[in-house]
């Protein structure tokens, strides 16, 4: 593989061969082949469908001559949501809640199942497993994360496993840099640390959370009207999959029921990724945003939904 990488990265053009259409994966750990790419869609007259270029992180961008606009699409691939996995019988759609479509229907689901499906995660490689195996997925994600992917991007493996700890603990907070530094550290920060210093020493791990596509920040929302109230909209971090952090709190299925408050925050986790997914599916440029409220009054929505329109 290592071979294959180095000819390609001399000749980028090598990992355009094959029938089409094409898949690339990890295209990301050689840039060039972006640029590659969008010649050979021009030459072929802009023909859709012939590459597909599949990556688990983000790119160096300075490393990207074109942006690839009219050529390259992006489509931010998700872990399945509960209707992909077969769980849920999709009877109730997102868009047409939209266009004012809505028909009530009663829903049984017990909660050892939502356990189940919090700590399974959406992960195509679990459908069919049973509990036991499907519970150490996300545990071999994350330990290939803090193993391999945060050594390759400069961060010391134990230390962004404790970030990465200190975000699962404090889900569906919004965190300032001292209390977060407080959580991974165990201890107030310096008196002379300025939050600058603080953000310094923490934002390299944020940014390789969010590169790794393993969190997501929710916005709050703004209200397009002046209100009395102040509203907060710093960023809460947020969860690609469920199953992340309740394997990086050593839950399972069983133990989760006895955990009332952690319960409903990986609930909300299990929700903000399937409304995620089921945005991104309805046809918009770009993606609705998924966003959260909350005012100085105690006013809180856990999830607003803004189309582009």
């Amino acid at each position: 593989m290592t071979m294959r990488r180095e000819m390609v990265s001399m000749q980028p053009n090598l990992a355009l061969e094959g029938e089409l259409p094409h898949v690339i994966d990890e295209w990301q750990d050689v840039p060039r082949i972006w640029d590659a790419v969008r010649r050979r869609v021009d030459e072929t007259g802009n023909q859709c469908g012939q590459y597909l270029l599949t990556g688990s992180s983000t790119v160096d961008k300075s490393k990207i001559g074109h942006s690839g606009a009219g050529r390259i699409a992006k489509v931010h691939m998700r872990p399945m949501s509960l209707y992909e996995s077969g769980t849920s019988d999709g009877r109730i759609s997102l868009k047409d809640l939209f266009e004012g479509k809505f028909e009530t229907s009663q829903v049984q689901t017990d909660l050892r199942d939502i356990a189940r499906f919090i700590c399974a995660g959406g992960w195509p490689v679990a459908l069919g497993r049973n509990d036991d195996i499907a519970g150490d997925l996300p545990a071999q994600y994350l330990d290939a994360t803090f193993s391999v992917s945060a050594p390759r991007c400069g961060l010391d493996p134990y230390e962004t496993r404790k970030v990465a700890g200190s975000l699962a603990r404090n889900l569906g907070k919004t965190l300032t840099y001292r209390v977060l530094y407080a959580d991974v550290y165990a201890e107030e920060p310096p008196r002379d640390a300025d939050n600058s210093a603080l953000r310094q020493r923490l934002l390299p791990f944020n940014n390789f959370f969010k590169d790794q596509y393993f969190i997501e920040e929710q916005s709050g929302w703004d209200a397009p009207v002046k209100s009395r109230s102040r509203v907060r909209s710093k960023p809460k971090h947020t969860f690609a999959d469920p199953s992340l952090p309740a394997s990086l709190l050593a839950m399972t299925p069983e133990r989760l029921l006895f955990e009332r408050q952690l319960f409903g925050n990986l609930f909300e986790e299990l929700c903000l990724r399937d409304i995620r997914v089921y945005t991104s599916a309805m046809g918009f440029t770009p993606d609705p945003e998924v966003r959260y409220y909350s005012d100085a009054d105690g006013l809180e929505i856990d999830i607003v939904i803004e189309l582009p329109d």
